[in-house]
């Protein structure tokens, strides 16, 4: 009888532990023993932050600039451009807003020196612009590829005819009305070397004089740019970190700078500065139109010849490649072609224009 107790017993202490949670505690065990631990490193590893989204810009009321391929406001990318001379030698530099122009050229003329025709896209704060020189025939042909308003203070005898063309839209300097209103002289230098413009008497001006101030409906412009997200590599192109003009005088060159991938500026030994703002000029793109160059009837005014074809170069992002350039007629524009006979794409951005000749194509580098 006592065993009896004895077994009834045991059974009743195991059924009494099994309710504690023992056979459970086992149960889980089984359950979880295809589990690997968790190791330090997963326990610490911190919850990635989501990366910011890129800004949408509202470009509604925006337009693509015709000459640099930029956004720009639809009221600016539609007034007609300022295209203007400006001297070059060492008694004028450093030159005033001549950071501002969106294209530059630089053009030979008497005596070995070169002149610039720079184009402004935005100039009607620009409070002093210059110093300004007189015209010579062929920027006029030049300031009408870009559908500008140009701007001299004098200009030579064969270009008299030709600015009296009722396609030529000019302000001249050496017109009275325009005396206070567009030019102004400073007393820091002396004369032909102390003129100056205001950006900010160009567009009133030139609405009295009844010139139109915005492009016409249509308007394509002169060069073709790239996109925002597909910039011109010129992959198949030589190095391009040095570029020299060969000019006689100013002696100008482009040296490649990396941190801003632009061409930086110098000539006459020393970096083109400006005198307002102080920076060194730099361009994207930088052109390079071989063509002959000989004298007029007096020996002495250069004739360069604009229209036809010749050869060139397109140097951008450090690279260069070899284009054809060609101009149809005087009023007519420019086109650059690789050597496949595509017409180039231009990088977003400023663009200097060197028009040398093609007799000193062998002072011209481009230097790795």
């Amino acid at each position: 009888m006592k065993k009896k107790w004895n077994v009834l017993l045991i059974g009743l202490l195991v059924v009494f532990l099994s309710g504690c949670g023992i056979a459970s505690t086992v149960k889980k065990e089984d359950t979880n023993s295809d589990k690997k631990p968790s190791t330090q490193n997963e326990q610490q590893k911190p919850t990635p932050t989501p990366s910011p989204e890129t800004p949408v810009v509202d470009h509604s009321n925006d337009m693509r600039s015709f000459l640099t391929g930029e956004w720009v406001t639809k009221e600016i990318g539609n007034q007609r451009p300022l295209a203007i001379m400006i001297a070059n030698t060492t008694v004028v530099c450093p030159q005033s807003s001549i950071d501002q122009a969106k294209i530059l050229y630089e053009v030979p003329v008497e005596g070995g020196i070169t002149r610039f025709l720079a184009v402004f896209e935005n100039y009607s704060a620009l409070e002093k612009i210059g110093s300004v020189r007189s015209c010579r025939y062929y920027y006029v042909y030049l300031a009408h590829e870009w559908n500008a308003i140009y701007a001299h203070y004098g200009q030579s005898q064969y270009a008299d005819q030709l600015l009296k063309n009722p396609l030529v839209n000019r302000i001249s300097g050496f017109d009275s009305d325009t005396q206070g209103i567009v030019f102004f002289r400073t007393s820091d230098k002396k004369a032909p070397h102390n003129a100056f413009a205001k950006g900010s008497g160009i567009i009133p001006y030139a609405q009295k004089k009844g010139f139109a101030v915005t492009h016409p409906e249509g308007y394509e412009g002169t060069f073709k740019f790239t996109d925002d997200s597909n910039p011109v590599m010129l992959s198949n192109g030589s190095t391009a970190n040095k570029v020299v003009s060969g000019f006689v005088i100013s002696d100008s060159y482009f040296q490649y700078d990396l941190a801003t991938q632009q061409y930086l500026r110098f000539q006459y030994n020393q970096p083109h500065t400006d005198a307002i703002s102080g920076k060194q000029l730099s361009f994207k793109n930088i052109l390079v139109q071989f063509t002959q160059i000989g004298y007029l009837n007096d020996n002495k005014s250069l004739k360069i010849d604009l229209t036809g074809s010749g050869k060139g170069y397109y140097i951008t992002n450090q690279k260069a490649i070899e284009v054809k350039w060609t101009k149809k007629e005087e009023f007519g524009i420019t086109h650059y072609y690789d050597l496949a006979g595509n017409e180039i794409q231009l990088n977003q951005g400023k663009t200097c224009i060197l028009i040398i000749d093609q007799n000193r194509k062998g002072k011209f580098q481009i230097l790795e």
